[in-house]
């Protein structure tokens, strides 16, 4: 399987648009906030070398547009993290297909408001993702100790153990999940 270069779009939600060179995505029908998650097109790259203080995998992405009209819970926001399945996983197609990627078995993802996901167990996050800007780069790296960081315009706002880190990390597949929700 080709590491990570896009967004998967051959099986995609309802309620997601991703662009043809699959480097963007957004959400359909605006007024609804189900079906519009996203995953990579292949597993995240593992990053190592002598340079690198900290080894790992990362996946960024731009903020492009922002629904600032939309009708839902005005705390709803995106969410990021990684998905364990892979995105030709037969559970993530069709109409078994969760709406939301904390529906997804394995999930660990931030935001949905100030929210941490791991595994469907809800935590309060002290940072979120409401307060977005147009042009901000999220960045998320899962280091050698299983921790999930999110980068905020190459600034570190987030960090927290996972589940993902009971497996030592040995070359493991994990691919991007984003969950365009709000």
């Amino acid at each position: 399987e080709h590491l990570l270069a896009g967004w998967f779009s051959k099986v995609r939600l309802f309620n997601v648009m991703i662009t043809k060179d699959n480097l963007q995505c957004r959400r359909n029908r605006l007024a609804l906030p189900g079906g519009s998650v996203v995953l990579g097109d292949g597993p995240m790259p593992y990053f190592t070398g002598s340079h690198l203080l900290n080894r790992g995998y990362y996946y960024c992405f731009r903020v492009h547009a922002i629904d600032e009209d939309f009708p839902g819970d005005s705390g709803c926001s995106l969410a990021l993290g990684v998905s364990r399945l892979s995105p030709k996983e037969r559970r993530l197609q069709g109409s078994s297909c969760p709406l939301h990627a904390y529906e997804i078995p394995g999930v660990v993802c931030v935001g949905y408001g100030s929210t941490f996901v791991d595994e469907c167990k809800w935590y309060a996050a002290p940072w979120g993702t409401k307060g977005l800007q147009l042009g901000d780069t999220l960045g998320l790296f899962i280091p050698s100790d299983g921790d999930l960081v999110v980068y905020l315009n190459g600034a570190q706002v987030f960090r927290a153990g996972t589940t993902l880190g009971a497996s030592k990390l040995s070359r493991k597949s994990y691919y991007p999940i984003v969950d365009l929700c709000g």
